[in-house]
């Protein structure tokens, strides 16, 4: 299952927070691409209320 590999990643790295970017191939695997201690997750709000 992805979320007990993710919550190992966070325990095995000691991080509280990540902004953690993954793909999901055609044979269903899941592909860490960056795990980044500092990420931020405002921007997507910020691009949607700036729609128009």
């Amino acid at each position: 299952m992805a979320l007990a590999g993710v919550l190992a990643l966070m325990s095995h790295s000691t991080l509280a927070y990540a902004a953690i970017d993954l793909l999901v191939g055609h044979d269903d695997r899941w592909y860490l691409i960056d795990l980044n201690p500092a990420g931020q997750y405002d921007w997507l709000q910020a691009a949607c209320w700036n729609r128009e």
